[in-house]
């Protein structure tokens, strides 16, 4: 009898909210040639853009938090040039 019971499926009960479900909706568009790069020191990041403007790539967003930059760069930005100008000198934040 105890072999019966073991073989019997039992019924999943779920306790609690019921998860909740995202759908995601993309559009439907040519895949894009994307390519990032973070934790890049200063002396790195010319590197970095020179590389991926060789390979048809622009700058669409950059970062940086203490002396470490992310880049982020791709070929949907509809620039045909750009200028990138490294300043290692900080604004100036005095008081008034």
């Amino acid at each position: 009898m105890a072999d019966l019971l073991a073989q019997v499926p039992k019924k999943k009960i779920r306790l609690g909210l019921p998860a909740t479900q995202w759908i995601t909706v993309y559009n439907a568009h040519r895949p894009m040639k994307q390519r990032y790069h973070y934790n890049v020191a200063n002396t790195r990041v010319d590197q970095h853009v020179e590389k991926g403007n060789d390979d048809g790539l622009y700058i669409s967003s950059v970062a940086c938090c203490h002396e470490l930059w992310a880049l982020i760069m791709d070929a949907g930005t509809g620039f045909a040039a750009q200028v990138c100008t490294l300043l290692l000198v900080s604004l100036y934040t005095g008081s008034a």
